[in-house]
């Protein structure tokens, strides 16, 4: 079963606990009647077909787990696929044309049997005017049409979603503009959200939950039962073992990404890599003490700058003392760490209950992966008799800052998830430390892989109980139980997702990460490890149900994309700068680096033509 089911039981969560009082669970239980109305006049139909073949089997299968859910699924003046019945096809109906979405909202809401205590959704779909399509009258017809709509769903205390399709050929602009004005203005008027598609192909199924979801979070400080809402749409607040596609395009998809990724990131730090080397090979000769006086200058003013933030490195105080301001230093910067990527979700708050609960899950989470990360380091470090200590990274924090702030900006969940503030220093070694810091490195990607391999398996038999007690509607023991066991289940997957991107991040083979020693002791080790973490990263939190090109239109998937291409680039300019002199005195080349740069720069005009298609068939519809 794909994430649509998951996303949706996440909207009836969330839709449950907006009705709740705060700080209480299934206290009450109502019901949410949704019907959803479809403009069967032709540019939508292909939507429509893949929307009718998945919807009613998430919905039965909704259904069976006890959840209190009833949809009807209408067109307006013809049946279509799963759209058996019709608006017009009611008594009394006003409707006129497969267009008039307006008139058909204003019967719905006042014909429809909704149950007493339900929370009443009217969704519709269309790319069309309210009133007997285009072109769009406003004022004229068209307002007309959604002031009777908003009048007749204001009576019977219905929210509508107007989803509106993307625009075709035949759309004019200013009547696409009106058409969002008016859709806007119902919804604002009613307490809904409108959904815009970027495609009339595409299953429209994840964009009604979406705004579903956004009407069932609108004023509502409760804790929810589930997870944190800066992640929920990798944990999809339920249905744990339900989250992952295993439908073959979609791994074929993620399995080419992760590839590209993969080799594009380790081609261009070994093309950087090389050209820096040879960039730094001396031509003059430097005086044996300049040379040792610029290095011994250079080690102190690092020294000094790591000890600053590495308590337990410091020689004044007892060790308790140090062992205490270490402590205090971490736990502030995990505090930090915690609040800023908080601000990922949109409805975080500081002042409710809620925000409380989003903020200490992250802190309790990020604090456990950074920690057990850099102690396996420090651990190794010192059985290798070096002298080391955790030092705290303050500069990583804009790192963060940066990341949620891109995150907000593309609407992206689970969000960019940074925690890279926290590592180790060495101090006074004499010899060569290299080898000790590849095994910590190891160590640590390996402690990280147990986290998160260890955090899904925990969460599935969590996630299965929190189902069954759901069901237990009229015991205020199972209830009581499932509020315990919804914030256990938000814990531990948040754990995970952390855990996940902090090892995605931490691998990518940067001299400010783990990922260039572990690139530099086994290119091999550095390969499988990164791929398995990037193909989970991209399967369970960036891309869980596109294929083919279709995931380019993912914000995630360009924002990676960004920064490889600018590594890249990087890299290709450090190398191609460094040879030129070479290439004009004729002299040999490094065959292997050749080939790795036109390895490069095909794999990237591989992506520049996948990501071509798309936007012609993007044009196209």
């Amino acid at each position: 079963m794909h994430r649509r089911l998951s996303v949706l039981v996440a909207v009836l969560i969330l839709v449950l606990s907006a009705l709740l009082p705060p700080l209480a669970f299934a206290q009450e239980n109502r019901g949410v009647d949704v019907v959803v109305i479809l403009d069967t006049s032709g540019p939508m139909l292909d939507g429509f077909d893949k929307f009718c073949a998945s919807f009613p089997k998430d919905v039965a299968a909704l259904q069976q787990r006890g959840f209190d859910l009833q949809v009807t699924i209408l067109g307006i003046t013809k049946p279509y696929a799963c759209a058996v019945n019709t608006v017009r096809s009611i008594t009394g109906s006003t409707v006129a044309s497969d267009n008039d979405w307006g008139a058909a909202i204003s019967d719905m809401a006042a014909k429809q049997p909704w149950r007493t205590d339900s929370l009443r959704l009217i969704v519709s779909l269309s790319n069309r005017g309210p009133a007997l399509g285009d072109p769009v009258d406003d004022p004229g017809s068209d307002r007309d049409a959604i002031e009777r709509a908003i009048q007749a769903t204001l009576a019977n205390r219905v929210v509508v979603l107007p989803v509106l399709g993307a625009p075709d050929r035949t759309t004019q602009s200013d009547d696409r503009s009106k058409l969002e004005k008016l859709a806007q203005d119902l919804a604002q008027a009613t307490g809904g959200r409108v959904a815009l598609l970027t495609s009339n192909s595409v299953d429209p199924t994840q964009d009604i939950f979406g705004v579903i979801g956004q009407v069932a979070q609108v004023n509502t400080d409760t804790l929810m039962l589930s997870i944190p809402g800066s992640i929920y749409t990798l944990t999809c607040r339920r249905d744990v073992t339900k989250c992952v596609s295993f439908d073959a395009g979609v791994l074929i998809t993620n399995t080419i990404m992760t590839l590209l990724i993969v080799t594009v990131a380790g081609l261009s730090t070994a093309l950087f890599s090389a050209s820096l080397a040879r960039a730094q090979a001396p031509n003059v000769k430097i005086d044996d003490r300049v040379k040792n006086a610029l290095n011994a200058g250079t080690q102190k003013v690092r020294r000094g700058y790591r000890s600053i933030f590495a308590p337990g490195s410091w020689t004044i105080g007892t060790p308790l003392i140090r062992w205490g301001l270490a402590t205090a230093l971490i736990v502030v910067f995990i505090g930090l760490a915690a609040l800023l990527n908080a601000f990922i979700d949109p409805q975080f708050d500081t002042t409710t209950g809620r925000g409380i609960a989003v903020f200490l899950t992250l802190f309790v989470a990020i604090g456990l992966v950074v920690w057990l990360s850099a102690w396996s380091q420090v651990g190794v470090m010192r059985q290798a008799k070096v002298n080391a200590a955790l030092r705290v990274r303050p500069l990583t924090l804009f790192i963060t800052f940066v990341a949620v702030l891109v995150s907000r900006a593309l609407n992206f969940l689970p969000g960019f998830l940074v925690a890279l503030f926290l590592g180790y220093a060495i101090f006074n070694a004499a010899d060569d430390t290299r080898k000790a810091e590849q095994r910590g490195s190891l160590r640590s990607l390996l402690m990280l892989v147990i986290v998160i391999v260890a955090a899904y398996l925990l969460a599935v038999p969590v996630d299965l109980l929190l189902g069954n007690l759901l069901t237990q509607t009229s015991s205020a023991v199972a209830q009581t139980s499932a509020t315990a066991l919804g914030l256990l289940e938000s814990l531990i997957l948040t754990i995970y997702i952390v855990a996940l991107e902090y090892a995605f991040f931490a691998l990518l083979p940067s001299r400010l990460t783990d990922g260039a020693r572990l690139f530099s002791f086994n290119r091999i080790l550095w390969g499988v490890g990164f791929g398995l973490i990037t193909f989970a990263f991209l399967a369970t939190a960036v891309n869980p149900t596109l294929s083919g090109v279709e995931v380019f239109r993912l914000p995630a998937i360009i924002v990676i994309g960004g920064i490889l291409l600018i590594a890249s680039a990087v890299a290709l300019a450090a190398w191609l700068r460094v040879n030129d002199r070479q290439w004009q005195n004729d002299k040999p080349q490094n065959n292997r680096l050749m080939f790795s740069a036109i390895t490069l720069l095909t794999m990237w005009m591989f992506v520049c033509g996948c990501a071509a298609i798309y936007l012609v068939t993007r044009i196209g519809k």
